[in-house]
């Protein structure tokens, strides 16, 4: 399930990065949307897999009775999206001095790591 997400999550990315990005785009020569060698973002593998076991709450009778349950279960894989992203964007930044994405120019962005948009998107 990781080695799937981390693979779906990089042609994402490049698509997005590439063909729909006209900032991110080079016009010339597709970039690799990440710091792995070959076609894996762990971000993404990391978020499926994370996404999984909250989906296996779904199961549990204390959760299976509130009402709008699968509304809830949907907004707690939206906030933990954003928090992986957070995370992963801090950890980039910081510890490895790198900058994969900057949504600075966004509205309602947190350090210009996540935005509202994008949130909304992973959601």
């Amino acid at each position: 399930m990781f080695f799937i997400g981390s693979c779906v999550g990089w042609v994402i990315e490049l698509l997005y990065r590439n063909l729909i990005d006209k900032e991110g785009s080079s016009g010339k020569k597709w970039i690799n949307p990440g710091l792995c060698t070959g076609p894996y973002l762990p971000i993404y593998g990391c978020g499926l897999c994370l996404f999984y076991l909250v989906s296996l709450l779904d199961n549990v009778p204390i959760i299976h009775q509130l009402p709008l349950h699968r509304l809830w279960l949907f907004l707690i894989m939206a906030l933990l999206a954003s928090t992986i992203e957070l995370v992963a964007g801090l950890f980039c930044k910081h510890v490895l001095k790198v900058e994969l994405w900057d949504y600075s120019d966004e509205k309602f962005n947190l350090w210009g790591v996540i935005c509202l948009k994008f949130s909304f998107y992973w959601a």
